[in-house]
């Protein structure tokens, strides 16, 4: 594969956050999102075990105890990933068409970003919320509007995964979506 093809990206309407940051901002923002990652792989195991293989291990020796503590194990996530979804509206998320591939992003912005400058991201993609940090290189006005063009610089390997099936689901449907359109003629 040629080293300097072009990555396959989309046009999409999508919620986003963008939020110009300093060097400082960012050095501390990673600090903390390495925190809470030890936290939660922490909390994600008990004793070293991940806690589903500690649960199924459970149910083999006692069912009803096993199914009961898998059952609230499952609710609790869902009751996690409810807060952390409703705790994310604060943001300012616009509804907004940005072009987007697996290492950068174009989107319009109210005002103009210098070249270099850094960029916190948050995506809506389906239920989650993507994380990342962009570094700007590329600022263009057009009608009246900034369009602003970051790669990524930072981003955790969970979102990253997301993204990146976000994008293959994408791929998919474009194909299938030309496929049909040929099958019409």
């Amino acid at each position: 594969m040629d080293e300097k093809q072009e990555k396959k990206g989309f046009t999409q309407k999508l919620p986003i956050a963008i939020r110009p940051i300093t060097r400082d901002d960012f050095d501390s923002l990673i600090s903390s999102y390495r925190q809470q990652r030890i936290l939660w792989l922490t909390k994600k195991s008990i004793q070293g075990h991940d806690i589903h293989l500690y649960l199924k291990k459970l149910k083999d020796k006692d069912e009803v105890t096993g199914s009961i503590l898998e059952a609230l194990n499952n609710k609790l996530d869902q009751i996690l990933a409810f807060l952390k979804i409703n705790a994310d509206e604060g943001e300012n998320f616009i509804q907004q068409t940005v072009y987007l591939n697996s290492d950068s992003i174009v989107f319009k912005y109210g005002e103009h970003l210098k070249r270099e400058s850094l960029v916190e991201i948050k995506l809506k993609i389906d239920a989650d919320i993507i994380t990342c940090f962009g570094n700007v290189f590329k600022t263009e006005q057009k009608d009246g509007e900034f369009i602003i063009a970051a790669k990524f610089i930072w981003i955790i390997d969970e979102d990253q995964d997301r993204l990146i099936e976000y994008l293959f689901r994408q791929e998919i449907l474009s194909e299938k979506f030309k496929r049909g359109l040929k099958n019409i003629d």
